[in-house]
């Protein structure tokens, strides 16, 4: 009863023990030796408080909004996994958070877990071997799995995951195992990459759209003064000025472009679709031609005028 109530104070419960060894000579040769540990006297529980992320429920919250899930696994005790993970945020408020023990994840084959690990928020009592079943279960789903770890037990599971990631004090072996190493800021660090990474990609289709519409503008402009058997309509010189100061500048301008306030809201899956979709292609073939038409009608008005 002492145990569950400090678990659901969010304490992880260590319990300590004593016992009177006779022969002081065999107290190293004991510690491996689990005979040892019988006929322990309780001497009382210790109740360790993790620290906690500054604004944790509220980057959880960003998290969630921009399409991540997060799944806390820990080697802790039903209990004190639930109520921690709760304090933090990975179980939102008024849900009913679904647990998943070690000895569980172990009864079920890797197509079992699979469907059942969709809706789980807590595993607890996970030893490293479960960590990395589970692991390879979201992975069955389709899933990007990203996998925070600090301990040596945890190397193998980030040097298996999609995206390792470890901080500058975990473990070293954590972290020669880890794809990225956060040295400060923790998760905000994270979810700030994930921000920047995607303000780059959409700035990269802004600038891949407009400089397609100026090319086939240029395209089209030159094709059809060769069909219509006039000279070229713009010159060579007149293409590698257009595309240093009309290409160049504006092209720059877009590429530095500050993130739009709802990219945070987009879900993952809608950064899987084609780089080059329809609205995207649609906006750089429709600029080109309406461009590639206006300067041809120019072209035939000072044609006529001075011909």
């Amino acid at each position: 009863e002492s145990m569950d109530l400090m678990a659901k104070s969010g304490l992880s419960v260590l319990a300590v023990c004593s016992r009177k060894i006779e022969n002081r000579e065999n107290l190293l040769d004991s510690r491996g030796d689990f005979k040892a540990l019988l006929d322990l006297n309780l001497v009382g529980l210790v109740g360790l408080k993790d620290s906690l992320i500054e604004n944790c429920q509220l980057l959880l919250s960003e998290s969630r909004m921009a399409g991540l899930r997060a799944v806390l696994v820990s080697g802790d005790y039903v209990i004190s996994a639930k109520s921690f993970g709760v304090e933090v945020g990975i179980v939102q408020k008024n849900k009913v958070p679904e647990i998943l023990e070690g000895k569980e994840i172990d009864a079920f084959d890797s197509k079992e877990l699979s469907y059942r690990i969709r809706n789980v928020d807590i595993l607890s009592r996970a030893s490293f071997d479960q960590k990395l079943k589970v692991s390879k279960a979201w992975a069955e789903n389709g899933e990007c799995v990203c996998v925070f770890g600090d301990s040596p037990d945890d190397a193998q599971v980030l040097r298996e995951s999609d995206i390792g990631i470890s901080a500058e004090n975990a473990a070293d072996s954590a972290k020669d195992a880890s794809d990225i190493i956060i040295l400060e800021g923790g998760f905000k660090s994270f979810l700030e990459a994930i921000k920047e990474s995607r303000a780059l990609l959409s700035n990269i289709k802004k600038v891949f759209v407009y400089v397609l519409g100026l090319s086939l503008s240029e395209a089209l402009l030159t094709g059809t003064g060769i069909i219509f058997g006039f000279s070229a309509p713009v010159l060579a010189a007149q293409i590698l000025w257009v595309n240093i100061a009309v290409g160049i500048f504006p092209a720059s301008a877009l590429s530095r472009k500050e993130p739009e306030k709802e990219i945070m809201n987009m879900s993952p899956s809608e950064e899987k679709k084609k780089f080059m979709e329809g609205r995207a292609l649609f906006v750089a073939c429709t600029a080109g031609i309406v461009n590639a038409a206006v300067l041809f009608g120019i072209f035939m008005f000072f044609k006529s005028s001075f011909a």
